[in-house]
């Protein structure tokens, strides 16, 4: 049997690659052959993007919404991505191309349906992104990840679910604690920012560590930085402050992380909010205030609505705030429960969003 090709065209984040990595295994499955196109150069953690897929790496750049004047080397870059893209579907010869967001994809996307090779997308934000929206005329179906994103597509919009890893869905607390050195007998926060960390998460947690002394030994953390200098800052931070703390600038077992917390402060990026509903976490969620459409403000207000998560939004008083509803909550362990129960008002089974996606894709098949 001629094994399908499936070519996949991605952004270097975690929001964009995280899922598509999750489809690709899904299709490997069915013995399908996968093709990765990245932008070169790209800036996301190394950890992210695994070796047991190729890769053809392509150029691409985001164009500016602020001075046009900006936007000629963008152009320059894109054109150039997409005939690196004509030359990658010549040799490749795939039987479909799946989107997944993120600049790097539209040239893909472009040359695909120049090339008359079915073309799919899959959106994770409440909120689709710039590339999906240029890239939507050409699909045949756009998968979103949230009911409320279905209007943004009209009859092209099919509601699957963002894709998420299977180990989510099944957390060892015990394990996830000792494979991370942690103390089951107390309280454990998750931070991150996104794939490549969040300085003003950094910051906001730096001040808060302080305003919690006295809770030093009752709570540990996990906190993944995304980069060396606040690393080293927030392990002597921790430390001098009396808390046990696992402190990295990026965790390749992110199962385990949420698995060993009982709250979760972070980004409200789409991979974010999906994970903490397939692990239950009840969550503070800091949404990154310059996202494009102001996305990560829409899906914090998702996981918000069903109760789920608190939402506190960038300000001066940040830390105290963060201080103020961490101590809430954990001397109100009966608001974590709930919290953690409202996730059953999530309207999306997670567990079959990677096979509806497979389906899906492997429909365009000719």
């Amino acid at each position: 049997m001629i094994k399908r090709k499936i070519l996949i065209a991605t952004g270097g984040t975690g929001g964009h690659l995280y899922p598509a990595i999750v489809l690709a295994r899904e299709l490997r499955k069915r013995d399908c052959e996968i093709l990765f196109t990245l932008k070169a150069n790209m800036t996301a953690p190394k950890e992210m993007m695994t070796e047991e897929f190729s890769v053809a790496p392509i150029q691409s750049a985001p164009f500016s919404r602020k001075n046009m004047f900006k936007n000629a080397p963008a152009a320059f870059s894109v054109l150039k991505g997409f005939c690196d893209s004509l030359k990658i579907i010549g040799r490749f010869k795939p039987d479909v191309t799946v989107g997944f967001g993120g600049y790097a994809s539209v040239p893909v996307v472009l040359a695909s349906a120049m090339k008359g090779v079915p073309v799919f997308l899959h959106e994770q934000n409440v909120v689709p992104g710039v590339a999906n929206r240029i890239c939507a005329r050409f699909a045949f179906k756009i998968a979103v990840s949230f009911e409320e994103t279905l209007r943004f597509f009209s009859k092209k919009s099919i509601l699957v679910g963002n894709l998420i890893r299977s180990d989510f869905f099944n957390p060892d607390r015990d394990a996830s604690l000792k494979s991370l050195n942690l103390d089951g007998t107390l309280k454990t926060i998750l931070v991150f920012g996104g794939s490549a960390g969040a300085r003003p998460v950094n910051q906001a947690v730096s001040g808060m560590i302080g305003r919690l002394k006295d809770s030093a030994g009752k709570i540990q953390f996990i906190h993944q930085t995304g980069n060396d200098e606040d690393t080293a800052k927030l392990k002597k931070l921790y430390r001098d402050h009396g808390f046990r703390a696992v402190v990295q600038n990026y965790f390749t077992q992110m199962n385990d992380c949420y698995a060993a917390s009982d709250l979760v402060i972070s980004r409200a990026g789409a991979s974010a909010v999906t994970e903490l509903a397939a692990s239950e976490k009840p969550a503070i969620l800091i949404p990154y205030p310059y996202a494009a459409s102001d996305h990560q403000a829409k899906n914090a207000e998702v996981t918000g609505k069903i109760g789920a998560c608190i939402v506190l939004h960038e300000s001066p008083d940040l830390e105290k705030r963060l201080a103020e509803t961490v101590r809430e909550l954990l001397e109100s362990p009966e608001k974590l429960v709930n919290m953690k129960n409202a996730y059953k008002n999530f309207s999306i089974n997670l567990k079959e969003s990677p096979a509806k996606m497979a389906d899906l894709v492997l429909s365009g098949v000719q």
